[in-house]
């Protein structure tokens, strides 16, 4: 089993080399087609799909939003999308991004979103995913699917997914220079090299990012190197390469009491610094996408990846993770009119495979102490996809589709001192996904979708017991239901968008953490449902004014076991963001950008009794962005008013050590040189 995998995947990698190389023979001249990216949505079935199309709801933020940001991560740009949460615990190298809810229950990584970058599962098989790679300097736009989308990408797609599309070369030879620095001791400097040849272009930017913390023991230090390569063939087919490489070191203060945050918000968890609590991580991973059109109505694709990951992390012991995965996708789309109306059908095969080799040591002071677990564990996912998009009037268009999934969890144990601990779980579960898509006019798209989905517990959620193996865990089951519109005005001269959508989801299994000691291990805590709404607006009431603010309301509450009637612990019932942006156009070419930028989250409950709760917070954030030729520079200013909150709040943390303070007012500034 665990061979045959391995060959798979490494067979993807290969058939998308091989079955491109007869085109590069054909030294033709670019032909680099040009995407109106405010018309095309291309996450929603790994296809370039019109957003009106769709029958989810669907958010993107693109190259103007993340020009003005340090670029220092995800959470600088992805709180724009109503629904959307991202939650920077320890540093912007360790942040918790939660859809819908989805991913509250992590108090490491991020679960319950399925990331991608340009098309390439960023996820592991099991559904946890680290952000150690993403340099936001080096992408060009952020796609979501908000709500289960598990025909396509399998199991682990509750709160949806997420596609960073990667910048691209450019006609000529071009570079992107850029240093910033702030407080609390961040530094970045970053540069690209980018550009065309013939019918290859290319993009390749490489970074170094340092920060001390707001906090003691927070330090951070990380390098990253991003490459997209990519060849037009011919005038039917394409091939893409991604390469990515990240070596992450970061110092982890841990959570600590209310009081304790209260007294100084910048202090550390004395035993995080005694045991020098930190995490490791360097990761090296390539990706390879061919594309050909077969017929005048089929087209084929294979995608493969390769992904080395090691890890040493000494918290309440000292892992260390030898990790390789690799996995690939095989899919045919055929578009052709059936009965007379517009159809296109989408079949595809894909699989992922993960082989980890982990021992854990006695914590000494930061050091290696007595071993106390070594196991090997093998992960195969895969599936077997079919989906329809039928256009029963030209306006009216019907998705359904449906999925076979299988999940396998092999763990031998190597340690049989303390008894032997190996075993095997398996994951079995079909999904589905039906939707309607009515355009009454060119402007408006009403939609509406049922859709299933299912998430296994991680490795690491897997094997959280104190001796290794494996802890009783069952897979949680998600059923979603939503009704939404999206539309384009023009009211006075203002033009603008506006989405709402409905949704309602039950959770069977709901996997919840628990810290014991200082280790977090994990139970399924009964069923559970979540009913909420979320706004999107966006409008320019002048040519040169631009703003937004989204809504998200969420009821998340438990409905059976031990918990029934409580609120979900880590959901803020009402989250509000705005946005106000204004381009000044000065002599002498230079254009200033100032914007201002707030948020405000409601309290929440932090534990399943419900007796802890974060307070409610607002922060505002300025920015003076300016540019003339290419020559460029910034100043902000975050947390305006020095507000003392916590923002990557644990959940059933023991101890009263829920809280983790955000960062004080903090004050950055850079310049930025192209050519």
């Amino acid at each position: 089993m665990k061979t045959r995998h391995i060959v798979c995947g490494v067979i993807c990698t290969l058939v998308a080399v091989l079955c491109a190389s007869a085109g590069f023979a054909a030294d033709k001249a670019a032909k680099v087609q040009s995407i109106q990216l405010k018309e095309v949505f291309v996450t929603a079935n790994r296809e370039e799909q019109l957003e009106k199309d769709i029958s989810q709801s669907v958010g993107s933020v693109g190259t103007e939003a993340i020009d003005v940001t340090t670029t220092n991560g995800l959470h600088e740009i992805m709180n724009r999308i109503p629904g959307v949460v991202v939650k920077n615990r320890f540093g912007s190298d360790d942040v918790v991004i939660s859809v819908r809810g989805s991913g509250i229950r992590s108090n490491f990584g991020v679960r319950g979103a399925f990331i991608m970058i340009d098309g390439i599962p960023l996820t592991e098989p099991d559904g946890q995913t680290r952000l150690d790679v993403i340099d936001l300097a080096a992408v060009e736009r952020v796609e979501v699917v908000r709500g289960p989308a598990s025909i396509i990408y399998g199991g682990n797609t509750s709160g949806g997914v997420i596609n960073l599309i990667t910048k691209k070369g450019e006609e000529g030879f071009h570079s992107d220079n850029r240093i910033m620095g702030g407080s609390f001791g961040f530094f970045k400097a970053y540069t690209s090299a980018y550009g065309t040849e013939g019918n290859f272009r290319y993009h390749l930017g490489a970074s170094h990012t340092q920060k001390d913390g707001y906090r003691a023991h927070s330090k951070t230090e990380g390098q990253r190197f991003n490459g997209n390569l990519e060849w037009e063939l011919d005038d039917k087919s394409s091939l893409q390469m991604m390469l990515a490489a990240a070596a992450v070191d970061i110092k982890i203060p841990g959570g600590i009491t209310r009081a304790q945050m209260l007294a100084n918000p910048r202090s550390a968890l004395a035993n995080n610094v005694t045991n020098d609590f930190a995490r490791y991580d360097d990761r090296f991973r390539y990706g390879v996408k061919y594309r050909r059109e077969l017929t005048d109505h089929l087209t084929g694709s294979v995608t493969g990846y390769w992904d080395w990951r090691r890890l040493d992390h000494p918290i309440f012991q000292f892992i260390e993770i030898d990790r390789i995965a690799t996995g690939g996708d095989f899919r045919l789309s055929y578009d052709r009119p059936l009965f007379g109306h517009d159809n296109n059908m989408v079949f595809g095969y894909n699989i992922q495979y993960q082989s980890s080799d982990t021992q854990r040591y006695q914590n000494a002071g930061g050091n290696r102490g007595a071993l106390t677990v070594d196991e090997d564990t093998v992960i195969d996912n895969s599936g077997v996809y079919f989906q329809d998009q039928f256009s029963i009037l030209p306006n009216l268009k019907l998705t359904g589709g449906a999925r076979w999934s299988l999940v396998e969890f092999d763990l031998t144990d190597d340690f049989p001192a303390d008894g032997n601990q190996t075993g095997f779980r398996d994951v079995e579960e079909v999904t589905y996904h039906v939707g309607l898509n009515y355009q009454p006019t060119e402007e408006i798209t009403l939609f509406a979708n049922h859709s299933t989905a299912f998430e296994t517990p991680t490795e690491s959620e897997f094997t959280s017991g104190l001796t290794g193996g494996f802890i009783n865990l069952m897979p949680m089951l998600v059923d979603n239901y939503e009704v939404g519109v999206r539309a384009g005005f023009d009211v006075l001269g203002m033009p603008g968008q506006v989405q709402v959508s409905w949704f309602h989801m039950e959770f069977e299994n709901f996997l919840l953490p628990r810290t014991v000691g200082f280790r977090t291990t994990f139970s399924n805590a009964g069923t559970a449902e979540n009913e909420g709404v979320e706004v999107g607006l966006a409008i320019d009431p002048l040519p040169d004014l631009h703003f937004e603010t989204t809504y998200a309301y969420s009821d998340f509450d438990f409905t059976a076991g031990a918990f029934t009637g409580n609120q979900m612990p880590g959901q803020a019932p009402h989250i509000v963001f705005g946005l106000l942006e204004y381009d000044l156009f000065l002599p002498w070419d230079i254009m200033l950008k100032p914007g201002a930028e707030v948020r405000w989250s409601d309290g929440y409950f932090l534990d399943d009794i419900n007796t802890v709760t974060n307070s409610s917070f607002t922060t505002l954030a300025l920015r003076l962005n300016a540019e003339r030729g290419n020559f460029g520079a910034f100043i902000r200013v975050d947390n305006v008013a020095d507000e003392l909150y916590s923002d990557g709040s644990g959940i059933n943390s023991s101890g009263g050590r829920f809280f983790n303070p955000a960062d004080g007012r903090a004050v950055s500034g850079g310049v930025s040189l192209k050519f």
